[in-house]
């Protein structure tokens, strides 16, 4: 059984500023076999909204592109304000290669915003979301294993051992390949404590 919901969501705009856009009719999951994945607080006041969203934003690490802080860093890697960029994590498993994600079929887990390419996808994220959200919070696995954290690109990725692994360029990519296993014990001594040093 599921509800709908209008979900307000703060995205940066493509210009300086910031671009407000509404998520219409966001299906949530509300019986026990489903976790409830997105947060249905009340709307506020538009001016105390957007006094808020702008000063939560501020610090964020993904206002500039390449490493982030380890100190200013979520557990999720921020793309565009999305995680993964707005590609769906679902789609690397059932269609093979990055999908971009549709604002209709949007949750929040963990702090981000996660969007998808079909209802279908969203639900399977719905029940088993560490299934299919990439290790790492969608940092680059090949910096996590160096002690590093840098954002992931959507569009170099790796399943190894049913995980999605996101890198940030093609030569990293070429060095995780040559000893994943290795790399992934390493990357797994790092995460997620690297985010709290």
């Amino acid at each position: 059984m599921g509800s709908y919901r209008r979900l307000d969501v703060w995205q940066p705009g493509l210009s300086a500023g910031l671009r407000f856009f509404s998520l219409s009719l966001v299906h949530t999951h509300l019986s026990s076999k489903h976790p409830l994945l997105l947060d249905l607080t009340p709307p506020m006041d538009p001016t105390r909204r957007s006094f808020l969203a702008l000063s939560a934003l501020a610090p964020l690490p993904w206002f500039l592109p390449g490493t982030a802080s380890a100190q200013s860093a979520s557990a999720v890697c921020l793309l565009g304000g999305l995680a993964i960029g707005g590609h769906d994590p679902v789609a690397y498993f059932t269609q093979g290669r990055p999908v971009q994600g549709r604002n209709e079929n949007a949750l929040m887990w963990r702090g981000a915003m996660w969007l998808f390419s079909t209802e279908e996808s969203m639900d399977h994220f719905t029940r088993m979301p560490r299934r299919f959200a990439p290790r790492y919070g969608g940092y680059c696995a090949m910096s996590m294993a160096e002690g590093k954290v840098v954002d992931g690109d959507p569009g170099i990725w790796e399943i190894d051992d049913g995980r999605l692994y996101l890198l940030s360029s093609p030569a990293d990519h070429k060095i995780w390949d040559s000893d994943v296993p290795g790399y992934v014990a390493e990357a797994d001594e790092h995460w997620p404590s690297i985010l709290n040093t």
